[in-house]
C-alpha cells in the first residue's frame, strides 16, 4: 500500500551543496527501507521525495534539519484481510509463515481443526486428505490478530478458505 508521509531528517552542515536534493533522496531510503512502525508498518520502500518542505538549524548543533514529504510502500498487517504467506516451519502446535518476507505469522493448533500433523510432524494433512501444507509452501491466511512490539508486528492467522 502507498502512503504519503511527512518526516524530519537531520544533515550534517558538510552535506550542504549542490548535491543537496540528491543526498537527501537517498538519505530517506537508507533510514526508512525496510524500517518497521507501529503506525505504518514495514517500510518496503521509498518511491519518491514529493518535496523538500522546511530547513531549520539546530539549537543545540551545527545539524540542520530538514523537513521532507515522502511517497512510501508499506505493509502493515490488517486484521479480516487474507495474505499470501510461505511456510517457514510446521510444528506440533501449529505453523510459522511469512508474508512478504516481513511479517511473521502464528496459526496455532487450534485454527487448524481441519487438520492433523503427519506422524513425522513435518507436514499437516486436511482431514478429507486433498489438502497437504508443508515447509516452504505458499498458503493463503486470514489475520485475525496482531501485536506491535520491538519493532516488529507478530500476527496470528488462521488458514483461509
Amino acid at each position: 500500500m502507498d502512503t504519503t508521509i511527512t518526516t524530519t531528517i537531520s544533515v550534517k552542515p558538510e552535506n550542504l551543496n549542490e548535491n543537496f536534493t540528491e543526498y537527501i533522496k537517498k538519505r530517506v531510503v537508507q533510514l526508512f527501507t525496510d524500517k518497521c512502525s507501529e503506525d505504518y508498518g514495514y517500510i518496503t520502500k521509498v518511491k519518491k521525495l514529493n518535496k523538500i518542505v522546511d530547513t531549520k538549524v539546530s539549537p543545540t548543533s551545527y545539524d540542520v534539519y530538514v523537513v521532507v514529504v515522502l511517497t512510501i510502500t508499506c505493509l502493515k498487517p490488517q486484521i479480516g484481510k487474507n495474505y499470501k504467506a510461505k511456510v517457514c516451519m510446521i510444528f506440533k502446535r501449529g505453523i510459522f509463515a511469512e508474508i512478504e518476507n516481513k511479517l511473521k505469522v502464528l496459526i496455532p493448533i487450534s485454527c487448524l481443526e481441519d487438520y492433523t500433523l503427519d506422524k513425522e510432524g513435518i507436514q499437516f494433512e486436511s482431514t478429507d486428505k486433498e489438502k497437504i501444507i508443508k515447509t516452504n509452501d505458499e498458503i493463503s491466511v486470514l489475520l485475525y490478530d496482531y501485536e506491535y512490539s520491538n519493532s516488529n508486528f507478530n500476527c496470528l492467522g488462521r488458514i483461509a478458505h
